[in-house]
């Protein structure tokens, strides 16, 4: 009877792990369109780890006013005050910025008589 070790199974998740990130970066990469300059809000997209409380520091220090989050905490929406806005907050770790309607709004919940925007 032949045995399956742990280490019989890292070259198939590699590769299933490539396979996965191929097809969301080619899903994924035409929405991810930088935000334009002048734009009044924007999306900024921190790490999974940045919490609302951090993210709203890095916005602040960026010289930018929260407007609101998304779904997950790590993505906020932000008014920049000035020209360098996109520059600084990509300074500050974000990932990426995007204008705010891609991807829905940023993955906002639909108000209800119970729910509220996050």
């Amino acid at each position: 009877m032949a045995y399956c070790r742990l280490a019989d199974f890292i070259p198939a998740s590699i590769v299933a792990a490539a396979a996965f990130a191929s097809v969301a970066t080619a899903t994924l990469a035409p929405m991810a369109q930088p935000a334009a300059a002048g734009t009044t809000q924007v999306a900024v997209i921190f790490p999974p780890w940045v919490d609302l409380a951090e993210g709203f520091i890095r916005i602040a220090n960026a010289n930018g006013r929260l407007v609101r989050q998304g779904l997950v905490e790590s993505i906020l929406v932000a008014q920049p005050d000035d020209e360098g806005f996109v520059a600084a907050i990509y300074a500050q770790g974000a990932i990426l910025v995007i204008d705010p309607t891609i991807l829905g709004g940023c993955l906002t919940i639909e108000p209800n008589s119970q729910d509220a925007y996050l």
